[in-house]
C-alpha cells in the first residue's frame, strides 16, 4: 500500500535529520570506539545510522554543511 512506503519516508527523513542535528552539536569527529577502555561513541552510532538511511542526494548536500563534523561524517559515508 502507498500509505505504508510514504509513513517508511517520512521516518526515514526524521532518522536522517536527527542524525546530522546531533551530528552537528560537536565540535569532534569521533572514531567507532573512544577512551583506554574503547567505549562505543554515541557521535559514531549517529554516523551510522546516517550512513544507513541518508540517500546519496542528502549526503552529497550534507558536504556543503556549515558544520565541518557534518561534512566530514557525511565525506565518509
Amino acid at each position: 500500500p502507498r500509505g505504508r512506503s510514504f509513513d517508511k519516508e517520512l521516518l526515514r527523513e526524521k532518522i536522517v535529520e536527527e542524525s546530522i542535528f546531533e551530528l552537528s552539536r560537536g565540535t569532534v569527529v569521533e572514531c567507532g570506539s573512544i577512551g583506554i577502555d574503547g567505549a562505543l561513541s554515541e557521535k559514531y552510532l549517529n554516523f551510522k545510522t546516517l550512513k544507513k538511511n541518508a540517500t546519496l542526494g542528502e549526503l552529497y548536500s550534507l558536504l556543503n554543511h556549515t558544520n565541518d563534523v557534518v561534512f566530514l561524517y557525511a565525506s565518509y559515508a
